[in-house]
């Protein structure tokens, strides 16, 4: 019987701060995945009612701490994957050139139209880390070059590549 009451008091404090749930969003500038933040505010005012100690302080101040935490916390984490896993402009120039199309061993002569005028050292990243998937420091290594001019090759192809692709698609 004891559980049920808590439950039932605890449904109370969610309708009395609800209000204080759709507040932190919008202080917080949340317009993606509401329900989502809805729900860890929910679960932060249970760990919030379970960890109210009335000689510390009010609950609603408590509350609003556990609230806020939570849904930063969840912010942060989101962000953090969405930086993980978002493609960068180099992937998606790279990605322009479909390894699935290109002929096997005639992959060079395949590519050769679309990168006709990069400098031969250009050439050389480009055959080097698309058809032979070679690392930075592989390619460096091959050439006896450093990391930072391989870089630089890589750097001034992709800006070529940029400028002439859309013109040749």
């Amino acid at each position: 019987m004891e559980n049920d009451k808590t439950i039932e008091s605890f449904e109370v404090i969610v309708d009395q701060y609800t209000p204080l749930l759709h507040n932190m969003i919008k202080r917080l500038r949340i317009y993606k995945n509401q329900e989502e933040f809805i729900h860890v505010g929910k679960i932060a005012l249970w760990k919030a009612y379970h960890s109210f100690d009335a000689d510390k302080g009010t609950f609603s101040s408590l509350a609003f701490s556990y609230v806020r935490g939570e849904m930063l916390m969840l912010l942060r984490k989101e962000a953090r994957f969405a930086e993980k896993h978002t493609v960068t402009g180099e992937e998606r120039e790279l990605d322009m050139i479909d390894p699935h199309s290109l002929e096997p061993g005639g992959e060079e002569a395949s590519i050769e139209p679309y990168i006709s005028m990069l400098s031969d050292r250009e050439k050389t990243w480009v055959k080097a880390y698309v058809i032979h998937g070679y690392s930075i420091r592989e390619i460096a290594a091959m050439h006896g070059v450093s990391s930072t001019t391989v870089k630089t090759w890589r750097r001034n192809a992709l800006h070529k590549l940029r400028e002439r692709l859309p013109k040749m698609l």
